[in-house]
């Protein structure tokens, strides 16, 4: 059996006010931070009809809109693939997958490196987005 995790991180300077708006859009879950100016959300699983775990860069999309901040959504299936998802508002989304089962796959094509702008250098997290 694999072994599945899901993880969000909001771009946030206020965690008490993300907090807030978090509860208002009735999220339930986990909240850790904030560090380097993120706040990590791990949501429970349906509550109000918000199933992190079927698609993040669509649940990172209603973060955003609750939030109205970038959300960087991080998901992880142990034997099968690792991906990430950038969301912010006006932009399209950013995202890589690198799948490994049954044979090694890296989807670059949602990738932009310059939507990482303000957050950190593109070129820094180049070497993690290869073929396993």
């Amino acid at each position: 059996m694999s072994e599945f995790s899901w993880s969000f991180h909001i771009r946030a300077a206020d965690a008490a006010a993300v907090e807030k708006l978090l509860g208002t859009a009735k999220f339930s879950g986990l909240v850790f931070g904030p560090a380097n100016g993120w706040l990590t959300f791990v949501p429970y699983a349906d509550v109000h009809g918000t199933e992190a775990t079927t698609e993040p860069r669509e649940f990172s999309a209603k973060l955003l809109k609750a939030t109205g901040l970038p959300v960087l959504a991080y998901s992880y299936v142990e034997d099968e693939f690792w991906s990430f998802a950038l969301v912010r508002t006006g932009k399209p989304p950013c995202w890589f997958s690198c799948a490994w089962e049954p044979e090694p796959v890296v989807e670059r094509d949602g990738l932009d490196l310059s939507a990482f702008e303000g957050i950190c250098m593109g070129a820094s997290i180049e070497p993690f987005l290869r073929e396993p």
